[in-house]
């Protein structure tokens, strides 16, 4: 039987992480209206260096009974919206495996008072809205890192790993996870202020070191919940 996996608070994050699993997985994103609705009618379109199509999966606004027995709950809502999401979710998510894909810290924390279970994720790719449930990815600066919160390394880390690893997306699993989110709000706070002094876009950096990569306007380095 497939893996189920719910993304909660769905953006141009949560559903391309969402359209990745439902290759090798049962899948449902919560996601605002607009993207839910688009995703029904013809799937999330996705374009850049994850690949090109159109990925159909399951995708509302709310959550459906079917989905309160999922094996892994990602959290990719932006940080200020964590424990509303944990809130509205609380019933859903107690007890259960319960990731963060999320900018900042404290958001395990956080979701660590509704879940004994919390994964923290570490993400620094870019997502950059295209229209309504369209997205393209244009830069990965990193391996996805999955890791127990605050530290350690278990069998349903290994796992959620080998299945993202699976949908074709580059993932290490850690036993220091607290020191990657760290390392990801350092690197966050040196580009950060060097794209607002030149007036530059985040990913038009990279392409003057690389030669080949497109701009990152939102998502997996700059927040995206959204």
């Amino acid at each position: 039987m497939d893996m189920k996996i719910v993304v909660l608070g769905a953006g141009a994050v949560g559903l391309t992480i969402a359209a990745k699993l439902s290759r090798v997985a049962d899948v449902h994103a919560v996601a605002r209206k607009r993207h839910a609705d688009a995703v029904r009618e013809r799937g999330l379109l996705m374009t850049g260096i994850w690949g090109e199509g159109a990925y159909r999966f399951s995708c509302s606004e709310d959550l459906p009974d079917a989905w309160l027995d999922a094996d892994y709950y990602i959290i990719t809502a932006k940080s200020t919206d964590t424990e509303a999401v944990c809130r509205q979710f609380a019933g859903a998510i107690r007890g259960r495996e319960v990731v963060s894909l999320q900018n900042g810290i404290g958001n395990e924390e956080i979701i660590g008072r509704f879940t004994d279970r919390v994964i923290g994720g570490m993400i620094i790719t870019g997502f950059e809205w295209r229209g309504d449930a369209s997205v393209h990815v244009s830069v990965e600066a990193a391996p996805m890192k999955l890791g127990r919160f605050p530290s350690g390394m278990d069998d349903a880390v290994g796992r959620l790993a080998d299945l993202i690893g699976e949908a074709g997306i580059r993932v290490e699993a850690t036993g220091g996870i607290r020191s990657d989110l760290w390392s990801k709000t350092l690197y966050n706070c040196a580009l950060n202020p060097l794209g607002a002094v030149t007036n530059v876009l985040r990913g038009a950096h990279r392409s003057a070191r690389l030669g080949n990569r497109h701009r990152d306007r939102q998502g997996g380095i700059p927040g995206g919940g959204s």
